[in-house]
């Protein structure tokens, strides 16, 4: 970052200066004033600090906002003129969150990097997830995603410039594929209705646009060379949705809590992250299970739903846990409770009812309706005329887009299902029940990690839920033996 304040500001401005040094530079932005005055330092700790660290704040009547005072762990100072960001995590729960995602979800090593993706509101996440990165060693990067810059451009840009690139943007964004690096991408609508006014013709054009102008990313998603975690920070907006209720900060508290448990790092489950690790060797155990059965189709039986996915001679499931192309095994989910696979593009028949609606890119879709033949979607109702009409746009942005690309497996085990309560995010309802995703699949479900005709491509991927208690799952053999997975909720193989 260029900075025309001269050496000592630059430092202040990017977190490297000393308080000496600030109280040399700005004496009168930082010493106490009768307006101003010194903070108290006997008052009693409040944990909504303006990072995960700075966890010390005193009220002062006479202004808006608070004063934070660093407790020694990040090196934060008193500074009276910044605003408060609040968060529901502790300072000790941050730290265990950041470090879950990091040394048990990616394998980076002392150098390497690591792109932070997020939105403004998820910034104590993305600091505690940073000073983790720091202190083992790595570099980190920070990548700020924001709804309503993007609605101004959906709404606002000339069809010119809708969608177009700089430069810097596409490099950085071929970065995440380098040997070395991996992204964090943190989830939880700050601005859920963000783009729900917005024309769909031009959110699909903008979508469309993008993934034009980056063919080569693409490729490289396709050959296993992006290491992505996605976790999830909750939201006020989120949590609104969420536990609508609850008075906000209760409910804010009470998704915290929740998506502690589901990355088994609640207070039940230690702090160490070995929860986690048990979790995902049982869904890898569930994964060689039905590799071991030679599925050829599955059959999704309940109200609305009569589906029959095909399989292929060379398909293979997969769960929490991946390799890329580098040979680095990661989890690309967290919180995570599916084994999955990808099928035949050319073979789905039949009809599908989403068990939960679906909330993608600021937009709600509800009452979703799927109707397969020869492989392609050729029916789709929703709600609304507006709902089905932004949806297929999304879908619409190549041929792959009407076609699976996924199906998974989840049964009623699920820490996330247990609760029985709608989330509003695909990340944590997918994750509640079986789900079928329209778009790319996954080369890693092929036997070598090697691409085969009926495997779908596709530049979208949306993930959709169907499955349910009261929806059967069976899968039938190469043998033409029909084998229950799923029956009542419960998983059957062993």
């Amino acid at each position: 970052m260029r900075s025309s304040g001269g050496p000592t500001a630059s430092r202040i401005l990017t977190g490297m200066g000393s308080l000496a040094e600030a109280e040399q530079a700005y004496p009168a932005r930082l010493a106490p004033t009768p307006e101003s005055p010194a903070v108290d330092h006997q008052s009693p700790p409040y944990w909504r600090g303006s990072d995960p660290y700075c966890n010390m704040v005193s009220k002062d009547p006479r202004r808006s906002h608070d004063v934070i005072v660093g407790n020694g762990r990040s090196g934060c100072h008193a500074h009276d003129t910044a605003p408060m960001l609040k968060t529901p995590f502790t300072p000790d729960e941050l730290e265990r969150y950041a470090a879950v995602a990091i040394d048990r979800c990616l394998d980076l090593r002392p150098g390497e990097l690591l792109l932070l993706h997020h939105e403004p509101e998820h910034r104590p996440l993305a600091i505690a997830l940073a000073e983790a990165g720091y202190r083992r060693g790595l570099q980190v990067d920070d990548w700020v995603a924001d709804f309503l810059m993007q609605r101004a451009e959906i709404d606002h840009a000339s069809d010119q410039v809708l969608g177009r690139l700089t430069p810097w943007r596409r490099a950085r964004s071929m970065a995440r594929t380098e040997a070395g690096a991996a992204v964090i991408s943190i989830e939880g609508p700050s601005e859920p209705d963000a783009l729900a006014a917005s024309d769909p013709a031009r959110i699909a054009l903008h979508r469309r646009r993008l993934v034009e102008q980056l063919p080569e990313l693409f490729e490289r998603y396709d050959a296993g060379f992006d290491t992505s975690l996605i976790i999830a920070y909750p939201t006020e907006a989120w949590a609104r949705q969420a536990y609508s209720e609850l008075e906000a900060d209760a409910g804010q508290r009470a998704l915290a809590e929740d998506l502690l448990a589901f990355c088994r790092i609640g207070p039940e489950d230690g702090a160490g992250g070995e929860a986690l690790d048990r979790h995902i060797a049982m869904l890898h155990e569930r994964a060689s299970v039905v590799n071991r059965l030679h599925l050829r189709e599955l059959r999704f039986r309940g109200p609305g739903t009569d589906l029959h996915v095909e399989l292929t001679e060379d398909a293979r499931w997969g769960s929490a846990d991946e390799t890329n192309a580098y040979g680095r095994t990661y989890v690309g989910n967290l919180p995570t409770e599916e084994i999955y696979t990808s099928p035949a593009a050319s073979a789905t028949e039949g009809t599908a009812r989403c068990t939960m609606p679906l909330a993608w890119q600021g937009r709600q879709y509800e009452d979703l309706r799927f109707e397969f033949r020869g492989g392609r979607l050729v029916r789709l109702d929703a709600r609304t005329e507006d709902q089905r009409q932004a949806l297929l746009g999304l879908l619409d942005v190549d041929e792959g887009g009407r076609r699976l690309g996924e199906v998974a497996l989840v049964d009623r085990s699920s820490r996330i299902g247990q609760r029985g309560r709608l989330y509003w995010n695909t990340l944590l309802d997918e994750n509640q029940a079986c789900h079928m995703a329209l778009g790319s699949g996954f080369k890693s479900c092929r036997t070598g990690g090697q691409s085969s005709p009926d495997l779908n491509t596709s530049r979208t991927h949306i993930d959709v839920i169907i499955g349910s208690p009261e929806v059967e799952v069976t899968g039938r053999t190469v043998a033409g033996e029909n084998v229950p997975l799923i029956v009542d909720g419960d998983w059957r193989p062993t």
